[in-house]
């Protein structure tokens, strides 16, 4: 199986095997903000320009914020971003509660 996120770095087109592909690139939405625990729920492919825009409605933001604003949640928490404030609150994965994972076999 192939997890497939839309945006990649690739110049050249590929071809994918529609019964052997997990299309996650639908999965960027903020799904709750509970302002009293300070947390929020979102799925993968929110970007920190979304999650802080957001966040900021709701005069909360993110402990660890990258500088680069199209990075995506997921891509934050595997990377292990590292920040400004992360001399504080430590790198992003850390200040992360909670994950779900999408395995190769599509179950969670």
């Amino acid at each position: 199986y192939c997890i497939y996120y839309r945006l990649t770095g690739r110049t050249k087109t590929i071809r994918l095997n529609p019964k052997k592909v997990i299309d996650i690139s639908h999965l960027n939405n903020i799904l709750f903000i509970d302002k009293d625990a300070t947390t929020i729920t979102c799925e993968l492919n929110v970007s920190m320009k979304t999650l802080v825009n957001t966040t900021l409605k709701e005069n909360l933001v993110p402990l660890v914020v990258t500088e680069l604003s199209s990075l995506t949640v997921s891509g934050a928490f595997t990377g292990i971003a590292r920040e400004c404030s992360s001399f504080k609150f430590r790198p992003f994965h850390i200040t992360c509660s909670k994950i779900e994972i999408i395995i190769g076999d599509d179950k969670i």
